[in-house]
């Protein structure tokens, strides 16, 4: 620091404080999640913004000042039924992953 108490060009900042376990990526909190919800948080992501996306497009060629609405209206349920079938798929994935590991 120089006199006037202000970092110079060449000092870094701390980083001993910088990483807490608040701050992991979501790559990194969905790794370490178990098998079925991991698949239902995948599912219902991904057909959530593939639902919101349809429901958008839906809405601008139905009635454009209410293609807010549309997106919700499709991407809601669309988001719930991706939850739904990740479960299902995770389910079979743990199920497959436990019975080839026991034989």
């Amino acid at each position: 620091m120089d006199s006037g108490g202000r970092r110079s060009a060449n000092q870094s900042l701390p980083t001993a404080t910088a990483h807490t376990g608040a701050m992991m990526t979501a790559q990194a909190r969905l790794v370490a999640m178990p098998l079925v919800p991991r698949f239902t948080v995948v599912g219902a992501i991904a057909a959530g913004i593939l639902g919101g996306l349809l429901g958008l497009v839906l809405g601008l060629n139905g009635y454009p000042p209410t293609a807010w609405f549309a997106v919700l209206e499709v991407g809601v349920p669309a988001a719930i039924l991706g939850g739904l079938l990740g479960a299902l798929a995770g389910l079979v994935a743990a199920f497959v992953r436990r019975t080839t590991r026991d034989s």
